[in-house]
């Protein structure tokens, strides 16, 4: 099986520390959310 929450997204602005933007990515993951993305990306 799949862990996957499709229906929760995650979106990391600027304003947020690169230390707090790793720890909420690794929270998400591990909560199965897949859809992430943060202003640094672009």
């Amino acid at each position: 099986t799949a862990n996957r929450c499709e229906g929760i997204a995650w979106i990391g602005g600027c304003t947020d520390t690169n230390e707090f933007n790793f720890l909420a990515g690794k929270v998400m993951r591990s909560l199965g959310v897949c859809y992430l993305e943060t202003q640094a990306r672009v």
